[in-house]
């Protein structure tokens, strides 16, 4: 989705009619995937040089661990920033990227920063950053989730995060403990490698920065 569909309310993995009705000007194009590809390689290969340890994310979508790298680029919003004008002046891309302690909150924050370019969330400001979020920017969250949430009255992310852990395994099973740390912005995995056989490799990891190609 545009930065433009994303103002309209329009979120990934949302269905082409209820995005139709949601935004009536709404241009549909055709996908390029040989070109995702090239650019995701090209992606790769330039934010290799700006940290050590790089994870996929999806197609065009890196998760980057900043430990260490301050000596040479700074604090990691500083290394965002450089990042971004790297890439929208050699490749012409014009990146989104989200600065923060662990992957899910640099994620969501990088789909925030689709309207501005980079968003920071700093330690301990995850749950606050949240919570005026709507439920479906949350990665990991389908369309039958949010259905069921709507029927909760939940709509925002302060909403979910105002249930109990006990209320949200009763609604929706053992999803339930995922979607109370989600709204939470609680994420203990590592950024990390593909191993030799395609298994990650475990990293230590202290600073975040997703970044995702447009779509």
């Amino acid at each position: 989705a545009a930065p433009e569909a994303w103002g309209e309310g329009i979120y990934k993995g949302m269905p082409l009619s209820a995005a139709e009705r949601a935004c009536r000007g709404l241009r549909v194009v055709l996908p390029h995937p040989d070109l995702y590809d090239r650019a995701t390689r090209v992606l790769a290969e330039r934010l290799s040089r700006f940290a050590p340890v790089i994870e996929p994310g999806g197609q065009g979508h890196f998760y980057l661990d900043m430990t260490g790298t301050g000596r040479l680029f700074g604090p990691p919003i500083d290394a965002a920033a450089r990042i971004k004008r790297e890439l929208a002046g050699r490749v012409r891309l014009d990146a989104a990227i989200g600065v923060a302690a662990n992957k899910f909150v640099a994620k969501v924050a990088s789909r925030v920063a689709k309207l501005a370019g980079i968003r920071e969330v700093l330690p301990g400001e995850e749950e606050r950053f949240l919570a005026p979020l709507r439920v479906s920017i949350l990665p990991g969250i389908g369309p039958k989730a949010i259905s069921h949430l709507e029927e909760l009255s939940v709509r925002q992310v302060g909403d979910l995060a105002a249930l109990s852990r006990e209320q949200l395994v009763v609604a929706f099973g053992p999803f339930g403990i995922d979607l109370w740390r989600r709204a939470r912005g609680i994420d203990d995995s590592p950024v990390a490698t593909p191993g030799p056989e395609g298994a990650p490799a475990a990293v230590v990891r202290e600073e975040a920065v997703l970044v995702p190609a447009p779509n």
